[in-house]
């Protein structure tokens, strides 16, 4: 309907008939780029792009998408790793200076400066949800982030349509200003 009444309403007429929708069809381009009016969608997306509570709104769903991301780590297998390195001097430890550790029959040799020893641990775990939890958990953060979206494409569609509205308003107002001066000029 708007891409039939702003040309006309810039021309300041009325349109013949409103025809141009066709049932059933469905662009994926924002409804006013379908209009076609370049000054119009210039001004809506200067307005959503400088919107500040529209920002915030965009903000949540970074945020709620987070969320949802971790909530689904309790739903993983954990791995941890660790590690050990020990380095103790020679003549402190006794098993190395009591010669316990020669070989039968070898020559005596002297003991180290530093004795190292190390070790190392993996373990694997994973939590059993037996009460499923972790899921029902992670299915609610889903749904909060796919709210958290809709709540912001709530505020961006109204905002456009503020911005549409009023343009509407001015252009329809130059119309109304146009035909008062014509008018004016015949009356003279």
């Amino acid at each position: 309907v708007f891409a039939i009444l702003l040309p006309a309403a810039a021309a300041g007429q009325a349109p013949e008939r409103f025809d141009g929708a066709v049932p059933g069809t469905r662009s994926d381009a924002a409804w006013w780029v379908e209009l076609g009016d370049t000054t119009l969608t210039e001004l809506i997306d200067a307005s959503l792009a400088a919107n500040h509570d529209l920002a915030a709104a965009r903000s949540r769903v970074l945020q709620a998408d987070a969320i949802a991301r971790q909530s689904r780590a309790g739903m993983l297998p954990t791995l941890s790793v660790d590690v050990g390195v020990t380095a103790v001097p020679g003549e402190v430890n006794p098993c190395l200076t009591s010669g316990g550790g020669q070989i039968a029959g070898a020559t005596p040799t002297a003991p180290p400066d530093v004795c190292t020893t190390g070790s190392a641990m993996l373990g694997a775990s994973l939590q059993a949800d037996i009460w499923g939890r972790t899921w029902v958990g992670y299915r609610a953060a889903l749904f909060d982030a796919a709210a958290s979206r809709d709540d912001r494409d709530g505020q961006a569609a109204a905002l456009a349509s503020i911005v549409a509205q009023t343009y509407v308003d001015a252009v329809a107002a130059k119309a109304r200003l146009a035909i008062v001066e014509r008018q004016l000029d015949v009356n003279e």
